[in-house]
């Protein structure tokens, strides 16, 4: 069995909602010996890691029909004698995994993409061979190897080449008459630095959003009363995720006050953001727009009084609010995180 795949056979979808690779392999079989059953496909990364779950696949064009020539005798048909079939696989990216291939990307001398494609073909294959009963009159019924004692004759008078329309077929051994064989093929593909710009980049939509990390708070090596207002952080981040998919853009700007509620003791955070390497009044300027921020978050969730007695009532949240609050609450948490782990000053 041979598979194949050039990089020509690498394109992005542009069709589809989310960001889609299909990969057009090629799967080459011998007529005589092996039957196309199925295949499927994983991707991997130039750093080994799975990308796009296990692909899809769909046959192009015509559907196809193949045929195991079982009772044409040896020499009458060519063992090189090959049938082609495509196979489509679709591997649907995520957001995280466009990220890992643009950074796969950067570390490539020459910014190309180095995909790995594992590709797994099952086929049948005859446990069987076919011989002229002229040739095997004496093993009817019992086959090549009479200790086997297995065989047995098909009559196919429309067949051409053998004698009277009779042809023997000889199993090689018990009862099977195929076996089941899968193979995995292993094929490196590169996709040219100028056909991702060109191609792919835009058909992906990347530049277009942003993926926001949040290392985990819990390892942390900070005092505990600290550590529990980051682990609350994180946790009212992924609570916004939540409110942001369903659309709940007050609950979305409520929890992020969980995040802002860092700056509460501003003297025990100020040591770690100086010794993540910034200055005392970059410092101080930082905890000065979070302290900001709760206060604006809070006018989406409370009424609030002004100097004159007068309230002002709660502003009604819209989807823009919400994801400039998540947006700047995600990138906080990661901020700090980072600065934190970096030890204190």
């Amino acid at each position: 069995m041979t598979v194949y795949v050039s990089s020509s056979h690498v394109e992005p979808l542009s069709n589809v909602v989310e960001p889609t690779l299909r990969i057009r392999t090629g799967i080459s079989h011998s007529v005589a010996t092996e039957g196309f059953v199925c295949a499927s496909a994983c991707l991997f990364s130039e750093a080994k890691r799975g990308i796009g779950g296990t692909g899809l696949y769909s046959y192009p064009g015509t559907p196809f029909n193949f045929h195991l020539n079982l009772l044409r005798p040896p020499g009458q048909i060519k063992e090189d004698s090959r049938n082609e079939v495509g196979v489509d696989f679709t591997f649907r990216l995520t957001p995280r995994e466009l990220e890992h291939l643009e950074e796969c990307r950067n570390h490539n001398r020459k910014h190309d993409l180095i995909l790995n494609v594992e590709t797994q073909v099952t086929y049948l294959h005859p446990m069987s061979t076919a011989y002229d009963l002229t040739v095997f009159d004496t093993h009817i019924g019992m086959g090549p190897n009479p200790d086997k004692r297995s065989g047995f004759v098909l009559f196919d008078p429309r067949k051409e080449g053998n004698s009277g329309g009779v042809s023997v077929i000889a199993l090689s051994g018990g009862d099977a008459l195929f076996e089941v064989v899968t193979e995995v093929v292993k094929t490196t593909v590169t996709v040219p630095s100028s056909d991702w710009i060109n191609d792919f980049v835009p058909a992906f939509g990347l530049g277009t959003f942003i993926v926001f990390e949040v290392p985990d708070s819990t390892g942390l090596a900070v005092p505990q009363e600290l550590k529990e207002r980051f682990v609350r952080a994180t946790l009212a981040v992924a609570s916004m995720k939540n409110d942001m998919a369903q659309g709940e853009w007050p609950e979305c700007i409520r929890h992020s006050r969980d995040v802002w509620d860092l700056t509460r003791r501003e003297d025990v955070l100020k040591p770690y953001l100086i010794g993540g390497g910034l200055s005392d009044a970059a410092a101080m300027n930082l905890l000065a727009s979070m302290k900001t921020m709760f206060d604006f978050s809070s006018k989406f969730v409370k009424a609030a009084e002004v100097g004159s007695g007068e309230v002002n009532p709660v502003l009604p949240a819209s989807k823009e609010d919400a994801y400039f609050v998540y947006a700047l609450a995600t990138s906080m948490v990661n901020l700090l995180s980072r600065k934190a782990a970096k030890g204190k000053s």
